[in-house]
């Protein structure tokens, strides 16, 4: 199917012309029908928003209530049919699960878009964000003096949850698969990837959720959760992540299993990190298992991709641990998370412990270990290097 309104549009006569540019002696053209569009239709191509202030900052489909910001909205309108839209202009309702419509507001009115033209309209004014936790719908309006005959295209809804700890940029479904070894180079140990997270105020990290894909490649791979520092004030990506280095890591690699495929995966951060307002990248490295043949992928939701200004911004980004290892930007959403603040009961036992200690280090498999801690009950558990439980033992500690 071809658009031809650009020129055809409100003509009286127009001529079709095929002429042929292969090598190929016969025609492969059969059953030519010319369709009359759509009179009056403009249409949301894209729709666009921002978390707060930072430009660009992208969209969060859940944010912790200590983290919400200000939701701001703009979208790219189309004129997908054959009138001129006068008068066009975007208008923004929110809708919340718990109090139904919060807010409303629209852009100022643009100049008129000819057929197959479009322009982007910003709504100046920014939702607060602050109505509490839940569910919510923000849906666009395209509007314009004339009606618009596809109402569907006209309408354009994402959503986003207010959360008590998650910080997420996928909608839990994953589309695809994406790892560091989807990329030149990416297939080494060593190479990991990530996606940038923005923290408004001091928050402490606990743990990293990683969607792990259904290919079977993931199996025996070793991987490393970690938070990288970003500073936009470096001149290249590759410092603008490595001066920072790392802020956050569970120091022991996870040796992904079969279990482990299609589902959430979620490391600790040993010890948790509190961590100030910044950016961050949030980070899986392959750390091991490129040898025999494994290789780690994520889920790839192409949903969220839709709604992060990929090209504008650094969103997510890979770094490949070739002959000349360097990070890049990549045009895809990998589905890893954050998580803030601890469950009650590792919160109390994380106050009792004072000292842990293991020696020596390393070791034949004869150790010491050492628990300082107020009276309590802890689990020993020992893994091997593919994560599998070898030793299990239920202790009691008071004092050391």
């Amino acid at each position: 199917e071809i658009n031809i309104s650009t020129v055809a549009s409100n003509e009286d006569t127009i001529y079709l012309r095929f002429f042929q540019t292969a090598s190929h002696y016969f025609w492969m053209i059969d059953d030519i029908t010319v369709v009359e569009g759509i009179a009056n239709q403009l249409s949301v191509e894209e729709a666009i928003s921002t978390f707060g202030t930072q430009p660009n900052e992208g969209y969060y489909t859940m944010t912790p209530t200590a983290l919400t910001q200000p939701l701001s909205f703009a979208a790219l309108l189309r004129n997908e049919g054959g009138f001129t839209s006068r008068n066009p202009y975007l208008k923004v309702a929110v809708n919340y699960s718990v109090l139904g419509s919060v807010w409303e507001d629209s852009s100022v009115i643009g100049s008129n878009i000819i057929p197959q033209g479009s322009d982007i309209f910003n709504i100046a004014t920014a939702y607060p964000n602050t109505d509490g936790r839940g569910q919510y719908l923000a849906t666009y309006f395209a509007i314009s003096d004339s009606i618009n005959e596809d109402t569907s295209r006209s309408m354009f809804t994402i959503p986003w949850a207010v959360t008590d700890t998650v910080f997420a940029k996928d909608f839990n479904v994953s589309s695809g698969n994406i790892g560091p070894a989807s990329y030149v180079g990416g297939d080494n140990d060593g190479s990991r990837i990530g996606t940038k997270y923005t923290l408004n105020q001091v928050a402490r990290v606990t743990s990293l959720s990683f969607f792990i894909s259904t290919s079977t490649t993931n199996v025996g791979a070793e991987m490393k959760a970690q938070v990288w520092g970003f500073d936009t004030t470096q001149a290249t990506l590759n410092d603008m992540i490595n001066v920072p280095n790392i802020k956050a890591q569970n120091p022991l690699p996870y040796v992904i299993q079969a279990a482990d495929l299609g589902s959430w995966l979620t490391i600790s951060m040993f010890p948790p990190v509190t961590l100030p307002a910044g950016q961050y990248v949030v980070v899986a490295e392959q750390s091991g298992g490129n040898s025999n043949g494994s290789e780690l992928y994520l889920g790839r939701d192409r949903d969220a991709e839709k709604l992060q200004p990929f090209g504008r911004d650094f969103v997510s980004m890979v770094y490949t641990n070739d002959a000349n290892p360097a990070w890049g930007n990549i045009f895809a959403q990998p589905m890893m998370r954050m998580n803030f603040g601890f469950p009650k009961s590792i919160d109390d036992i994380s106050a009792t412990i004072k000292e842990f200690t293991i020696s020596p280090n390393p070791n034949n498999g004869q150790f010491t270990l050492v628990v300082a801690a107020d009276q309590a009950n802890f689990q020993l558990n020992v893994r091997n290097v593919v994560g599998q439980v070898v030793y299990n033992e239920a202790i009691t500690v008071n004092n050391t």
